[in-house]
């Protein structure tokens, strides 16, 4: 999708990072607490095609039921880099808009327009 300046329309939502986890001096794997940053961005729903074809798809073996495009400045990235997908080793980023949560599917740079573009989708079951 293009992002269209003229269109935008910013609205306040949650970024949720589970952190690394490390071991400690008992050999133990631990891990702090959740990073939670508010940012600025401007989301869309995922239009009905867009939806049909990701719904064709499942991610631990549920169905995606919504999904969303958020565009987020390049100036208000930085907060949140790096971003986490579900690919990445089971624990993708959250992103809570209107209450409701969504999993980090992919990251696409436009930084040389100025915005970087997540898609987001939440699942049968909520995370």
């Amino acid at each position: 999708m293009k992002y269209q300046r003229s269109r935008q329309r910013y609205e306040l939502i949650t970024i949720k990072q589970k952190p690394t986890g490390s071991r400690n001096e008992n050999g133990e794997y631990v891990t702090g607490g959740d990073n939670t940053v508010d940012i600025m961005a401007s989301v869309d729903p995922i239009d009905t095609g867009g939806l049909a074809l990701l719904r064709q798809n499942t991610v631990g073996g549920q169905k995606i039921s919504q999904g969303i495009e958020v565009f987020v400045d390049v100036k208000d990235i930085g907060a949140i880099l790096p971003i986490r997908t579900h690919e990445n080793d089971g624990s993708p980023d959250l992103i809570v808009w209107k209450d409701i949560t969504y999993i980090v599917l992919s990251v696409v740079d436009y930084s040389s327009d100025s915005h970087f573009e997540i898609t987001a989708i939440r699942l049968d079951k909520q995370p």
